[in-house]
């Protein structure tokens, strides 16, 4: 499946989705709020792409820890 499948069928909407491989690229935690994250969500996405965050802490702010953190680490190590 590609990266979005992957990340939609793990729970997340399609902009979130979609954020999240912008976030691959740009780091904007405005747009990943906007997208439907709540701010520590994106901080803890945000410092997993930045690799000074965990999928352990990603699932402590809210993310599934059996099918998002994964989706969301794969897609952000893609590059």
């Amino acid at each position: 499946m590609a990266i979005i499948d992957d990340l939609i069928a793990s729970g997340l909407s399609l902009p979130q989705a979609q954020q999240v491989i912008l976030e691959d690229t740009t780091s904007n935690l405005d747009g990943l709020v906007i997208a439907g994250f709540s701010y520590v969500e994106a901080v803890a996405i945000a410092a997993l792409d930045a690799g000074t965050g965990t999928q352990a802490n990603l699932v402590a702010q809210g993310a599934w820890a059996g099918t998002q953190a994964p989706a969301i680490a794969a897609a952000l190590a893609v590059t």
